[in-house]
């Protein structure tokens, strides 16, 4: 009989050192894990493996180590809202705003892709982010405006990988007379079409690869761009309701900018959902060099990125894309920022050429 006492009481106190010490670091809110208090943040996280989150960024870097209170980004109402209280930067912001929370929640994994071109090979960033131009010489300083966090540090099981790399030229003499593109009103720059598309892809296998050989499991992922801001932070993401049904009778949702906030947002420049949803997302490349397009697209006189994005995703895969009234993000543009122009091949390197009767 003592013996069972002694055990019960054990068991009693080993109950309550877990549930007062260990649980709260797992399930607390964002006062454990802040910006401004990185200690106390830094210790508490558990080794989590299963249901956390990706995140996958990729584009330019733009504005986005560009100061809110800085003459060189074009003003805007959005931009205002910004104030001495709030994070200064755009990077800053979506750090903050969105990845503490995740890796408060779920535990967070960054897969950020940059690509530069070999004529700035040898090119020495000066630092001033308006005429930044990536180069492997300059220690992925890009990816350093997002990883140098607390979150990231030693005693985390939060991960930033980064990978520079040259960018190639990718469309191809027979990409390019797919009929897809015949309708496109971006046919004049489809090269900048297929590199933005292979930065989500290349960054999203590094996360696919990387779960499966160290058997991490992603509930979630999210993709974003560099040049974007996050004005409140976004609710826990195991609360959103990426199952509810619609008029348009979806599998599931996945999620973009609230409209009512940046009406000039487009779905594909954030977007937050199931891992295995996200994946058909992300690996939107594929579909453009891979297989055929949407029935429905073929037929219209012209169409653009964004609405071959939900098309894709309705038809291909009967999931819709929703803006969500949480998400409030905003494109935070430069001076001189301005529509990309087509780009022209100097080169034919990397074609395969035919030499049957040669």
């Amino acid at each position: 009989m003592k013996s069972w006492v002694w055990f019960t009481t054990t068991l009693s106190f080993l109950f309550l050192w877990f549930w007062n010490d260990i649980v709260p670091s797992v399930v607390a809110g964002d006062e454990n894990l802040s910006p401004n208090n990185p200690a106390e943040s830094t210790s508490k996280f558990p080794i989590r493996k299963i249901n956390r989150t990706a995140v996958i960024i990729s584009g330019q870097i733009r504005s986005a180590n560009l100061s809110f209170a800085t003459a060189e980004i074009i003003p805007s109402k959005q931009t205002h809202w910004f104030g001495a209280s709030d994070p200064p930067t755009p990077a800053a912001s979506l750090l903050q705003h969105l990845i503490v929370h995740l890796a408060n929640h779920t535990g967070v994994d960054v897969f950020m892709y940059v690509t530069y071109d070999s004529e700035h090979a040898n090119y020495t960033w000066n630092h001033d982010i308006g005429n930044y131009n990536p180069s492997p010489l300059d220690e992925h300083a890009a990816c350093r405006i997002f990883s140098k966090h607390p979150i990231f540090g030693e005693n985390t099981d939060n991960h930033f990988f980064c990978l520079y790399e040259e960018e190639k030229v990718l469309m191809t003499p027979w990409i390019a007379n797919y009929t897809l593109w015949k309708n496109c009103q971006h046919r004049s720059y489809a090269e900048q079409v297929l590199q933005q598309l292979y930065g989500m892809y290349r960054a999203n296998q590094a996360a696919i690869e990387y779960a499966f050989a160290n058997d991490v499991h992603y509930a979630y992922k999210v993709r974003m761009r560099p040049d974007t801001a996050i004005v409140k932070p976004i609710p826990d993401i195991r609360t959103f309701d990426f199952h509810s049904k619609s008029s348009a009778d979806c599998n599931s949702h996945i999620y973009y900018a609230y409209l009512g906030i940046f009406r000039m947002g487009n779905p594909d420049w954030f977007n937050i959902g199931l891992a295995s949803d996200m994946d058909k997302l992300l690996n939107r490349y594929l579909d453009f060099v891979y297989d055929t397009f949407p029935a429905s697209l073929l037929k219209v006189s012209e169409w653009i990125l964004e609405q071959h994005l939900s098309v894709l995703m309705k038809e291909k895969y009967n999931i819709c894309l929703s803006d969500h009234k949480d998400i409030w993000m905003i494109v935070v543009r430069k001076y001189g920022h301005y529509k990309i122009n087509a780009l022209q091949r100097q080169d034919h390197h990397g074609d395969w050429i035919s030499i049957n009767r040669r």
